[in-house]
């Protein structure tokens, strides 16, 4: 009878995870080559985007040193300030006018300059079809921003299938210079101390991914199957 439940429980967790269709991606970021250099890019180590297949949606989360992104243990001083979305391909869709946060972070539609700085310095040039910024009001520009520790997260409301999408994001991140059928991501880094103790600012494109992260409940299914068949060898 003990043996008839716990496989009836592994049976169900296996059903939790396959229900779990979310698709998660993180990529990293690498500094727009400029002359002259702003900073050595150093900050990038922090930086990360997460995207996610929300259907309808596709979610973008930018993060600065925060899990499951890229985390370093003494991490830069630094604010995202504006996030720049390349549309060669046609597959953003829609903007959805909402942005979820970490409390202090205020994003909002066409904040900040209306392209990726340096941007032309790529070949082809970065043109921006979409971005959002770090609104101005209290706290200010880095003051609102993607601090370490925070996040910001910017929805699509896409017009054409995730593996769409995701395909030309991963060849606009695998090659910055490639051109049509690619989706290229920049943002605009603020806040950074240069050589002389100064602050200033850097631009980053997304570069391909560092890994793909496990869904929670996915993971949690996995765990509780091991405990399960645990505990199944126990009444064996």
């Amino acid at each position: 009878m003990k043996r008839k439940v716990l496989w009836l429980y592994i049976v169900s967790l296996a059903g939790l995870c396959c229900a779990v269709p979310a698709r998660a991606d993180l990529f990293g970021f690498q500094l727009v080559p400029v002359t002259p250099i702003h900073t050595d890019g150093s900050v990038a180590a922090q930086l990360s985007l997460e995207v996610t297949d929300a259907s309808p949606y596709v979610l973008f989360t930018f993060r600065n040193n925060l899990a499951p992104g890229s985390v370093v243990d003494d991490p830069l001083q630094s604010s995202i300030t504006q996030a720049f979305f390349d549309d060669r391909a046609g597959v953003l869709g829609s903007l959805v006018l909402d942005f979820p946060s970490s409390a202090g972070v205020s994003f909002d539609a066409e904040q900040g300059p209306s392209n990726l700085p340096s941007g032309n310095s790529l070949t082809p040039d970065f043109e921006t079809d979409f971005w959002a910024g770090a609104t101005s009001g209290k706290g200010g520009v880095a003051g609102n921003g993607v601090n370490p520790g925070e996040y910001v997260q910017i929805q699509f409301e896409p017009g054409t299938s995730y593996a769409d999408l995701l395909a030309a994001l991963y060849l606009g991140a695998g090659d910055p210079t490639a051109g049509e059928g690619t989706l290229r991501v920049g943002i605009h880094v603020q806040q950074l101390i240069d050589a002389t103790g100064g602050t200033t600012s850097d631009a980053f494109i997304l570069t391909p991914p560092v890994v793909t992260p496990v869904p929670a409940a996915l993971m949690l299914g996995m765990l509780g199957l091991g405990a399960a068949g645990w505990r199944l060898r126990r009444f064996a």
